[in-house]
């Protein structure tokens, strides 16, 4: 039987480090010898994970996305984090400084709601996924940082369509 894999990285903060972090995931995954399903549903997680940190997110300070997961054939817990939402200062990052509509983010352990996007809507699915494909979810952030705690295991059903 496969021994449990814990893995640590930073990958860029571009749409080539998100390709990355799915392959690295993807290879832990199978040294772990983690059941199919819960394989499935953590690479399509982390993909809205770092899907979500490169939208509404920001780089960490040496320009990364701060990955960890640990991995067993039973269970995966994910964790991301980047440097955002709140450094909008436009002196720090002028190219991300705040735009109209711009929802406001809690400190204070507010419980967020996953908002049903409009039927037609390309986009605003992401965080319906993860809700739907984890045990249990959390988002945490403080001055420098957000991270976003998500448990999966065997016993997540993926949904039917």
């Amino acid at each position: 039987m496969a021994e449990g894999v814990a893995f640590e990285t930073e990958v860029p903060f571009t749409t080539r480090g998100a390709d990355l972090a799915r392959r690295l995931l993807r290879h832990h995954l199978a040294t772990a010898g983690t059941a199919q399903v819960v394989t499935e549903n953590a690479l399509l997680v982390l993909h809205e994970l770092v899907a979500n940190s490169l939208d509404h997110g920001f780089p960490c300070p040496n320009e990364t996305l701060h990955l960890a997961w640990e991995a067993t054939p039973d269970a995966v817990v994910l964790r991301v984090t980047d440097h955002g939402p709140h450094p909008r200062c436009p002196r720090c990052h002028p190219q991300r400084a705040p735009r109209a509509g711009l929802a406001p983010v809690t400190t204070d352990g507010a419980t967020l709601q996953v908002q049903q996007p409009e039927l037609d809507a390309p986009r605003g699915r992401g965080l319906l996924i993860v809700d739907g494909l984890s045990d249990r979810w959390e988002v945490t952030t403080d001055a420098g940082a957000t991270t976003v705690v998500v448990h999966l295991t065997t016993a997540t059903d993926p949904p039917t369509g």
